[in-house]
């Protein structure tokens, strides 16, 4: 699993993969902000601007590991929605926010519920009934099977720095 900043300074210039690692090895050693110093360095390039984005979603078994790091690059009133699978871990995760300027909006349960489409067969159309329209028909159902449950999504707003409580 890569380290989100990589993924970003690679999608951003592949050239900053060195100089990201010069500032993560000076960030180990005096336990600064890896994103933070990334930022500063990007816009510190003149010709290279910090990713700025409006919107991350993290499927991962703890995003609250990666989060400091995406708060970074996430657009002030902006979301990060996290899929989890288990209420444990959307409570790891609620807990950490409280470190970050970042609300909990809300936590959602993923309920599955197979569908059937496909063609269908017109068995006796009727005489007005156009052709194309018969061979357009189509059979969109929900199964009869049992819903479960897969998931929860958490969406998290980032807040001005002030504005956490």
């Amino acid at each position: 699993l890569a380290d989100i900043v990589h993924a970003i300074a690679e999608s951003v210039d592949p050239q900053l993969g060195p100089a990201l690692r010069a500032i993560e090895a000076a960030s180990a050693d005096d336990g600064a902000d890896v994103a933070g110093r990334a930022q500063a360095q990007w816009r510190a390039g003149g010709n290279l601007i910090a990713p700025l984005f409006d919107g991350v979603v993290l499927d991962m078994p703890m995003p609250w590991t990666q989060l400091p790091r995406v708060f970074a690059f996430l657009k002030t009133d902006r979301f990060a929605v996290c899929y989890l699978p288990s209420m444990s871990q959307v409570m790891d995760l609620v807990r950490s926010c409280k470190a970050w300027p970042l609300l909990v909006e809300d936590v959602l349960e993923v309920d599955w519920r197979e569908w059937v489409v496909k063609p269908a067969l017109v068995r006796s159309p009727e005489p007005a009934l156009d052709t194309a329209a018969a061979e357009d028909a189509m059979v969109c159902r929900p199964t009869h099977a049992p819903i479960g449950h897969t998931a929860f999504l958490v969406r998290l707003r980032k807040c001005a720095e002030h504005a956490h409580t």
